[in-house]
């Protein structure tokens, strides 16, 4: 077992460090640990992206662009068609705001988005001409929404519950819907452990596959609080 180190999911001391992994978006070796409790992969590196890195986030964001627009289109039309009077769509992790830029422009949604990368928010307002705020945001900052999105957001996060626990408030008070995805959550497209090539098409390490569908994810969610 890993000394000192929890499991951000379970907060089990029972992680297991599987191998070194390479990866393309930050170039670095991250060691991937796997909790024996609750079955979780993670890497609790206590890593923080510097300025150059969130600049290159930007980038990215960019140059994916017209693949998220048609990602994009296709989660609110299948989300509008599950529950059709959405007026308002709140997104935490928004990046430069492609989605929700297709969510006002395609759809008519009133939108907002939050985004601790200052520099890809700026980006958002300038071309987009959307209501985003670079700050960390948390239930009680924003009014209430009929959709609240967090999408490819909590694998960024070391400790993604304080998260979880304030976007299912807001929802609650909302009374709205909220939509949670993360890439390579089934087991079966862990494959990339065994070769973690960021070379490859479609390594995890290197960035999740563009067919990937996080509505296949979609369900009810009974929230305590």
């Amino acid at each position: 077992m890993s000394d000192n180190k929890r499991c951000p999911v379970c907060n089990a001391a029972q992680l297991i460090a599987v191998r070194e992994v390479p990866t393309v978006r930050t170039e670095r070796n991250i060691i991937l640990y796997y909790c024996t409790l609750c079955r979780s992969l993670c890497n609790p590196s206590g890593y923080v992206e510097d300025e150059t890195q969130l600049k290159a986030d930007l980038d990215w964001n960019i140059g994916k662009i017209e693949r998220n627009r048609i990602w994009a289109r296709d989660l609110f039309n299948r989300i509008l068609l599950y529950k059709p009077e959405i007026k308002t769509v709140l997104e935490i992790g928004c990046g430069i705001g492609t989605a929700l830029k297709v969510a006002t422009e395609e759809f008519g949604l009133d939108v907002v988005g939050y985004d601790t990368n200052v520099t890809a928010v700026d980006w958002g307002r300038d071309n987009y001409s959307l209501n985003l705020y670079s700050e960390f945001w948390r239930s009680g900052v924003s009014p209430p929404s009929d959709l609240t999105l967090c999408l490819s957001v909590l694998e960024h996060i070391e400790q993604p519950q304080p998260l979880i626990h304030e976007l299912c408030k807001h929802t609650k008070i909302s009374r709205g819907l909220l939509f949670i995805s993360v890439p390579f959550l089934e087991p079966y497209k862990w494959y990339f452990i065994d070769n973690p090539d960021p070379k490859h098409k479609g390594t995890g390490a290197s960035h999740f596959r563009s067919e990937y569908n996080c509505l296949e994810t979609l369900q009810s969610i009974t929230v305590t609080l």
